[in-house]
């Protein structure tokens, strides 16, 4: 099982740049960024997910065998999540506590999701077969999806609180994944009708509610604002990035205006930018690009000049800051 982010990186997903509840974030130009190469565990790709604003980053890499590992990137190290037995692991998500979700692959190759924290991977069950984790919040709260069964091969979105995974329902129809939760418990992602057409969706008090588009819903804030496919992740500010795949491009999307990140790189990094999956509330991106030696690798940003918190952080003058969600 996959994410539907991953769906669409493989798919090459296109369609209109849609916001909702378009954010406050201001119409300036973006800053220069210097780019840093994320690195793999021995092959040839990585790809970055998600980042908290202590600038930990997590994600997956290959290794030397082609197989995919969950990470987490911190001051320059990348550490292998672990599986459950498996070989192929992916991580999707952190939170300001340095929590990690993502899915982990048992020895029988089917997925479970994970959650590890404290240098543990614990799994987290399933409500049926094959199953993933897409988002957590400060809370602990963790949501994801999980294939059902049957002919129709259906998935159903769920969230796990304390220990027990919940069944969130969908909009009448037989399919749903729950994709990113904020700090005040609303889940967005999508959801089918009877008539099997997949609405944007959010859950909130146990009831879903199309969000009246047919692209799926990716990431929500702390004030409730929501990213849509192409769109991958959002911060407090209402900056929002994702993919272009025309060509392909990562951008940033402020004030109503697209920005092709591969313009705002220092001259001469040799990088090419193709998709940006979440930015933190100190401007920072993380997503997947193709390096100077031709290799797709998960990358980070870092505005220039960087934001006085990013000082703080490297001299330990900051324990933890508020996550982007």
């Amino acid at each position: 099982m996959i994410s539907v982010k991953d769906v669409a990186r493989a798919a090459g997903v296109a369609g209109a740049l849609v916001l909702l509840a378009a954010g406050s974030a201001s119409g300036a130009m973006p800053p220069a960024y210097t780019v840093t190469d994320l690195g793999t565990f021995g092959g040839t790709r990585s790809d970055a997910t998600a980042i908290n604003d202590s600038g930990q980053i997590v994600g997956g890499a290959m290794n030397a065998s082609g197989h995919w590992r969950a990470f987490i990137w911190q001051a320059g190290n990348m550490e292998d999540l672990g599986t459950f037995g498996g070989w192929d692991s992916k991580a999707y998500d952190i939170n300001s506590s340095g929590w990690v979700v993502g899915y982990a692959e048992l020895p029988s190759g089917e997925s479970r999701p994970f959650l590890w924290r404290g240098g543990t991977i614990e799994n987290l069950g399933t409500l049926a077969y094959g199953s993933l984790a897409n988002g957590i919040n400060d809370q602990g709260q963790v949501v994801g999806l999980c294939a059902m069964g049957g002919t129709s091969n259906p998935c159903h979105p769920w969230i796990w609180d304390s220990g027990s995974m919940t069944d969130l329902g969908t909009l009448g129809g037989d399919s749903g994944g729950a994709e990113a939760i904020n700090n005040g418990g609303k889940i967005v992602g999508w959801s089918q009708t009877v008539d099997g057409t997949t609405w944007a969706t959010y859950w909130e008090n146990g009831k879903p509610t199309s969000l009246g588009s047919t692209s799926p819903a990716t990431d929500v804030n702390s004030g409730g604002q929501v990213s849509i496919l192409p769109l991958w992740g959002i911060n407090d500010q209402g900056q929002a990035v994702g993919c272009e795949y025309t060509v392909p491009y990562a951008f940033l999307e402020q004030g109503g205006q697209r920005y092709n990140l591969n313009d705002y790189l220092l001259p001469g990094t040799g990088w090419h930018l193709m998709s940006a999956g979440a930015i933190n509330n100190l401007g920072q991106i993380v997503g997947q690009g193709t390096n100077p030696q031709g290799y797709d690798h998960a990358f980070l940003l870092t505005p220039i000049p960087e934001p006085a918190a990013l000082s703080l952080l490297a001299l330990g003058g900051l324990v933890a800051l508020r996550r982007r969600r």
